[in-house]
């Protein structure tokens, strides 16, 4: 066979292989477009090998000069594709509008082609978007890592009004937990927020309590678990002390060092709601050498077969100084029958602490929520009350008695002052 057949035959076979593989495979240029606020890299993350198998943020885009980040993939033809948009972490993965969490993409290849995207948020951002409902002065901690829980979240803290303009001055912290819900609707559930910083701005604004600092432990999927002082055989949790330790070994630190905190368990409260509330209830009872503020919204008191009530709160050693706030919408939990058990587990709560020593109006201060449900929009309408209870003063009462409206930046004055 002369040599130029032989040759030929050799460009033939690597033809056919390069024709049978170009059949099986396609190139993607995978164009994505990123909120104006991102600075860091960004990664794409998915199925393939070359996308790190949903294991590894390996796959690096690169940034063009118009912003637009840009890739290429070789996939085969056939292949159901599915990736997610991130800044390297899980923590920061792409987000929707509201920063809620989003489905992977998916795509199935076909041909080769460019594909436009758009990732709209990244997590971690929330407070960036000029949406927010936020009112007063924040600050945030952002991917705030936890060797104890070995995981990470978001801090936001309100700072009182004066916090900028007397620089010597030092204030109380109250640590409030799902912080993403109390201060901003943008990011709270359901779009319906707390209004902890409309509430907090109005009465310190109007000298109604002293001036805080509030800090907004953002929550994790592992929610359940974190805010849960014991396990259940039906639906888990239990890392509730490992919880508390972070609050109390790794952000307080934190918190204490970065602003101008009073740090003694007298200037030192938790709050929370539902299981917030179980959570807050435990770790100020368990840690009283830590905080002298409980403020157990809508507790969570059936978790472990009432195990609050059933054998903790009754065996614990109740430390001088302390003040309870605990309270229950009426239609919380309620039955065809009209009847709440989630009202009966408080009212009982109540006096079982009553029995301990706890005296109402003075360190305890249980309050029933007439017709209010377990939502977002009834805590927001009665969350000055706690505050007043624990920041307003002693001396005055009739304070704790004033239920302030919805719109509370609006509120007069004289209902403030009002007997």
């Amino acid at each position: 066979m002369p040599i130029w057949m032989l040759y030929l035959a050799v460009f033939i076979f690597y033809l056919a292989i390069y024709l049978v593989i170009r059949s099986e495979y396609v190139n993607l240029t995978i164009r994505v477009k990123v909120p104006t606020y991102t600075t860091d890299d960004v990664f794409m993350i998915g199925n393939l090998d070359c996308l790190g198998n949903w294991k590894e943020f390996s796959h690096k885009l690169r940034k063009r000069e118009d912003g637009v980040y840009e890739t290429n993939i070789r996939v085969s033809k056939g292949k159901a594709l599915a990736f997610k948009f991130s800044l390297g972490s899980w923590d920061s993965q792409e987000k929707g509008s509201r920063f809620e969490d989003l489905e992977n993409r998916n795509f199935e290849v076909r041909k080769s082609e460019i594909i436009e995207l758009e990732v709209l948020n990244f997590g971690g951002f929330q407070w960036e978007s000029g949406a927010n409902t936020r009112i007063g002065n924040f600050q945030f901690l952002r991917h705030f890592p936890s060797k104890i829980l070995n995981s990470s979240r978001n801090i936001i803290l309100y700072l009182p009004p004066s916090y900028f303009k007397n620089e010597t001055s030092r204030y109380p912290v109250i640590y409030m937990h799902d912080g993403n819900n109390i201060f901003d609707a943008y990011t709270a559930f359901m779009g319906v927020e707390w209004e902890v910083d409309e509430a907090a701005e109005t009465l310190m604004v109007n000298n109604a309590i002293k001036e805080a600092i509030i800090v907004g432990v953002y929550n994790t999927p592992h929610r359940m678990d974190e805010y849960t002082p014991t396990r259940s055989e039906r639906y888990g949790g239990g890392r509730g002390d490992e919880y508390i330790r972070f609050l109390i070994e790794e952000l307080m630190p934190a918190v204490n060092g970065k602003f101008r905190t009073l740090t003694t368990r007298e200037n030192t409260g938790i709050m929370g709601s539902s299981l917030g509330g179980l959570i807050s209830l435990y770790a100020g009872l368990a840690y009283p050498d830590v905080f002298s503020m409980i403020g157990a919204i809508s507790p969570s008191l059936w978790w472990d077969d009432r195990y609050m009530e059933r054998e903790f709160v009754a065996n614990k050693k109740h430390q001088r100084g302390m003040k309870i706030w605990l309270d229950m919408g009426t239609r919380e939990g309620m039955n065809s029958q009209g009847y709440s058990m989630a009202l009966e587990d408080t009212r009982r709560m109540s006096k079982l602490l009553e029995q301990l020593g706890y005296t109402q109006g003075q360190d305890l201060y249980y309050f029933e929520h007439q017709g209010a449900g377990h939502d977002e929009a009834s805590w927001a309408a009665r969350i000055h009350l706690p505050l007043l209870f624990f920041l307003g003063d002693a001396k005055d009462r009739s304070l704790w008695k004033i239920p302030l409206p919805l719109s509370l930046p609006h509120a007069p004055l004289a209902m403030l002052k009002a007997s």
